[in-house]
């Protein structure tokens, strides 16, 4: 195991290549619960009409702010590429975003277009604080996994 987490953190991580099991993996060994959700925006789709949906099924599971990881999609394997902080309410849904366009600015949003890769918009693993209703722990497990991970921020 301890052979694994090294290998991942030293190599793996600097290639954006952890997928969602490394990064399940390299998590738990540091103490952070995780959970995958299903976005409901099949890949391809033009619009996130479901978008209700996921944000009731974050909402129902008892967060409000939570830290969560993006992947991005390369031939039939997801990889790691960002972490970000989100809340969610009664009245505001995410801002979890899948766009690349170019109006949009940001580092992973590059490393997608200059690569010709796309987001997985199928899911993202939200890494759950102790305390959900705490934006300040959020904001903490997003930088600490940020540099962990090698992640860009949101």
């Amino acid at each position: 195991m301890k052979n694994r987490f090294y290998d991942l953190i030293t190599n793996t991580r600097k290639e954006r290549r952890l997928t969602v099991e490394d990064t399940e993996f390299i998590l738990g060994c540091c103490g952070y619960k995780t959970e995958m959700f299903d976005t409901r925006f099949k890949m391809g789709a033009k619009r996130w009409s479901r978008r209700m949906e996921f944000t009731t099924a974050l909402k129902d599971s008892g967060l409000r702010y939570f830290a969560y990881i993006k992947f991005y999609k390369q031939n039939d394997a997801s990889y790691a590429l960002v972490a970000g902080k989100t809340k969610i309410t009664d009245y505001y849904r995410t801002d979890i975003c899948f766009a690349k366009s170019e109006k949009f600015k940001g580092k992973a949003k590059k490393f997608l277009r200059d690569n010709d890769l796309e987001w997985d918009t199928e899911k993202i693993m939200v890494v759950i604080p102790h305390d959900t209703q705490n934006e300040q722990e959020a904001i903490d497990i997003e930088r600490e996994i940020t540099g962990l991970l090698g992640l860009y921020s949101s």
